[in-house]
């Protein structure tokens, strides 16, 4: 067997077996939802928080990590490890004494972060009091940056205004760069945009200050490339709140379609991956004839749903799958679409198991359809 099929089988072999771990994740593992999950003043949480409501308070000590999916997070306790959420809006107030790695469309950092930072969002703001005492990688579309980040910043924006200080250098792309009279940096800042920087006078900055113009015309605050995996995180994390609201709207549905795999995964992974080769044939086939461009786009439009989609039915069956005792469906896509997430972001295999998750969930919807679908009746009268 060739070295490219060994390596996959162990990787499927790593992804059945990350679900088979998992299963028994509930001994260490606490497990909030509803309409609120909360963590109050005083309160302990001696474990790992996996949370999932609309709104989830943590004012109290988590002595884990913290995995979530909300509309609202707010965090003004103290978290021992790291914090990976996806929210509409994000208030840290607290202290994370691990890393956080976030998506959002508004974050404030107002508290402590001991470790490093990963942030996408619309807007994030930190405010003057707050610190991240390691590497800080941000992007989305302003910066507000008043507060302490201690080793590098690597940021990715339409716009960034720091008032605050970074100890070492800054990286990054963005349209417009703004440092106030307060702003500190100890090294060197090097920033490709086709704008110039804007230092105002008061601002130290301890290292050059180098320009790159963007490359073929390239809006500077577009590419995520200093983040590594951040792009993909940040997507991730979007999909993963995606998949939540999707849940509260059609639980229902979601259970009944992941029950394809449980009742056979094995075809339900053919069928995608078949699917993710023959479909784009199809289409291509059709749309080369005149006559066949209507229900080229027709299907093309339909396998461009399910794609979208599939991420959403396979972190639900990994929920299923892990917590077999859970009824609650919000609690199954958040502990699903954690796995996914964390599965995602692992150099390398992280490639390997979105293709999975995209032929499994492909898989389930084409063989729910099929099994949906019934012969019709020509004759009217």
């Amino acid at each position: 067997m060739k070295k490219g099929s060994w390596l996959a089988l162990s990787l499927v072999g790593a992804f059945l077996l990350l679900i088979f771990v998992g299963a028994r994740a509930q001994a260490w593992t606490e497990f909030k939802s509803g309409n609120s999950a909360n963590v109050p003043s005083g309160q302990t949480v001696d474990s790992s928080l996996w949370a999932g409501a609309k709104t989830i308070d943590i004012a109290g000590t988590v002595n884990g990590d913290v995995f979530c999916g909300a509309q609202t997070l707010n965090i003004s306790g103290t978290v021992k490890g790291d914090v990976i959420c996806g929210a509409q809006t994000i208030n840290i107030s607290g202290t994370i004494e691990g890393d956080v790695r976030l998506g959002a469309q508004t974050v404030n950092l107002d508290g402590t972060v001991n470790g490093n930072a990963t942030i996408g969002a619309q807007t994030i703001t930190t405010d003057s009091r707050s610190k991240i005492s390691g590497d800080a990688s941000l992007g989305g579309g302003d910066l507000h940056l008043n507060g302490t980040i201690g080793r590098d910043l690597a940021m990715s924006v339409a716009n960034a205004t720091l008032s605050g200080s970074v100890t070492r250098d800054i990286k990054g792309q963005a349209g417009h760069i703004t440092l106030n009279n307060t702003a500190k940096v100890g090294g060197g800042i090097e920033y490709t945009s086709k704008n110039q920087i804007s230092i105002a006078e008061g601002a130290d900055v301890g290292g050059k200050v180098t320009q790159k113009l963007p490359e073929n015309g390239q809006k500077a605050w577009v590419t995520l490339g200093w983040f590594g995996n951040g792009l993909a995180l940040i997507l991730a994390l979007l999909l993963l709140l995606t998949a939540f609201v999707l849940t509260v709207i059609f639980p229902r549905l979601v259970h009944t379609v992941s029950g394809q795999a449980i009742r056979r995964p094995w075809w339900v992974l053919l069928t995608g991956f078949l699917a993710s080769i023959f479909v784009p044939i199809i289409v291509v086939l059709l749309m080369i004839t005149v006559i066949g461009i209507p229900l080229g786009i027709l299907l093309l439009l339909s396998w461009i749903l399910v794609a979208i989609t599939s991420g959403w039915f396979t972190a639900y069956y990994v929920g299923r799958m892990v917590w077999h005792s859970q009824r609650n469906p919000l609690a199954i896509i958040v502990v699903g679409g954690v796995i996914l997430l964390v599965l995602y972001l692992i150099p390398y295999i992280g490639f390997f198991m979105m293709l999975v998750s995209f032929w499994i969930g492909s898989g389930m919807v084409l063989l729910e359809l099929k099994d949906r679908y019934h012969k019709p009746h020509y004759n009217l009268n």
